[in-house]
């Protein structure tokens, strides 16, 4: 069948483009079915109306896309998935690409109190973002790692992007861009603080050197915890508005904790007619 289709959703063959026109999908206890959508090559998702993606399993994930994911049209896309299980995912994608007008949220489906190790969005080749409104986790649910990327770039040029994470909101493998946008990051972890000690491989990287010491003797082997990590160059540029915001609850009432926070990590970052908010009024330290 060249389109096959059902309620709320059609396929084009031809053109490789699913439509998704007030869907409410989910996936059964299959084991041989491991997302909503799967695809084993790239992807165009073309979104009209509400819809939404929901395993009724918590080791399913809500998109997986083996090559690059791109979505289209004017319509919402909500995908929930259960990230209380390390390496957990919501959607995990070789790249994604949105260039839609609407809205895609991506929420953990039970609490904030996701491991380190789990994911919201987990793209291994790129994150490009030119229009619409991105919103992984919120508040009240996170996953371990909000956004992450582990190979290529991270790109936001148009629409906005709000980002929620344990561990970290937002860690890149190469460049993060943020170009007349407005990205809201939020790290805020609940879990008990890593141990301290004098090994400096504690040190996740000061300098672009991972395990590297710290240049103020008095952190030297101390536990680094941060917001959001690139390890290629951050660039904040052309009006984009970017808040960033890195805060350890249980560190806040824990006089016996001991780390350091950073909000943006990178080994550098260009600044230039864009504004910039770090706030860590939520830590102790």
């Amino acid at each position: 069948n060249e389109t096959p289709s059902g309620e709320g959703w059609s396929y084009d063959k031809a053109a490789n483009v699913l439509t998704l026109s007030g869907a409410n999908l989910t996936v059964t206890g299959d084991d041989s079915i491991v997302a909503v959508i799967l695809s084993d090559k790239a992807l165009t998702v073309k979104l009209n109306g509400e819809n939404r993606l929901v395993p009724d399993t918590d080791d399913k994930k809500a998109i997986y896309c083996g090559g690059a994911l791109s979505l289209t049209g004017e319509g919402n896309l909500t995908a929930q998935a259960d990230t209380t299980r390390e390496n957990a995912l919501i959607i995990d994608t070789g790249s994604l690409v949105m260039n839609g007008t609407g809205a895609l949220t991506l929420m953990p489906g039970v609490s904030a109190d996701s491991p380190n190790e789990s994911y919201g969005l987990l793209c291994h080749n790129g994150y490009s973002q030119h229009s619409g409104q991105v919103t992984i986790g919120s508040e009240e649910k996170r996953a371990g790692v909000g956004l992450t990327v582990t190979d290529g770039s991270c790109t936001v040029d148009g629409g906005s992007l709000s980002v929620y994470g344990n561990n970290q909101s937002v860690t890149v493998g190469g460049d993060l861009t943020i170009d007349d946008a407005a990205v809201y990051l939020d790290r805020a972890n609940p879990h008990e603080p890593p141990e301290a000690g004098g090994d400096a491989v504690l040190i996740e990287q000061i300098n672009g050197m991972r395990g590297a010491a710290h240049p103020d003797k008095r952190l030297q082997g101390i536990p680094l915890v941060n917001s959001t990590h690139a390890e290629g160059v951050i660039n904040i540029v052309n009006n984009a508005d970017v808040i960033v915001r890195a805060s350890n609850p249980v560190e806040k009432d824990n006089e016996e904790a001991s780390c350091y926070l950073v909000g943006l990590q990178s080994p550098a970052l260009n600044l230039s007619d864009a504004s910039l908010k770090l706030d860590v009024s939520g830590c102790r330290i």
